[in-house]
């Protein structure tokens, strides 16, 4: 019984560590974040596209030098995902990406008297974590379920494998049945029952 709870263990923190390597590996995977500096001129519009994959979360924030613009974001395709409006120093955004293809941030100096103006944009994305691991969640588990359930199986196996090999077989005894003694007919002495004469009178036993 230790033995199965040691086996269960060992595939318990096995799946664990794989779990986490798997969770290092898509976050890393998909962690990214680019930094854009453009200079706009009085009237002039930027457009950045951002291609992405559904599901994913991305941050990001404006900063501009010099003046204002007009900042937002639509899907690939084309409904308005994040509408900051005028930014006149810095502002922060966020949202959860719901198509996969190429978002698209809008940059626009159009406030009159209003001359260059420096813009940074920030755009981060990642995992979003609420809906984008649940399937590696749901596969993780299942492989533990699995690995319990294949130790199980192999102990339950081995152990009537074990109790099968364990009986033994008597060998049969043969049990031989007395045999009655002879006795010489000429003077009632009793004899081997192979003999030809009798040891005592020396007569042929016929």
């Amino acid at each position: 019984m230790s033995r199965l709870r040691n086996q269960i263990g060992r595939i318990i923190t096995s799946s664990s560590l794989a779990l986490l390597l798997c969770f290092a590996m898509v976050g890393s995977a998909n962690c990214a974040t680019q930094v854009f500096v453009e200079t706009l001129e009085f009237g002039q519009r930027l457009d950045i596209t951002y291609a992405v994959n559904s599901n994913v979360a991305v941050t990001g924030s404006v900063k501009t030098t010099g003046g204002g613009i007009a900042f937002w974001v639509t899907s690939p395709s084309g409904s308005s995902v994040v509408n900051l409006g005028w930014v006149s120093q810095g502002d922060t955004f966020s949202f959860t990406t719901q198509e996969t293809g190429a978002y698209t941030f809008y940059l626009h100096n159009r406030l009159p008297n209003t001359g260059t103006v420096t813009v940074t944009l920030t755009v981060s994305s990642g995992v979003d974590w609420g809906t984008g691991l649940v399937p590696i969640l749901v596969l993780a588990l299942v492989i533990l379920a699995l690995g319990i359930l294949g130790i199980l199986f192999y102990t339950r196996a081995k152990r009537k494998g074990q109790q099968i090999s364990g009986i033994s077989t008597r060998p049969t005894q043969h049990l031989e049945q007395p045999v009655s003694p002879v006795f010489c007919k000429y003077c009632g002495a009793k004899i081997k029952n192979d003999a030809i004469y009798c040891e005592k009178c020396g007569n042929k036993i016929t």
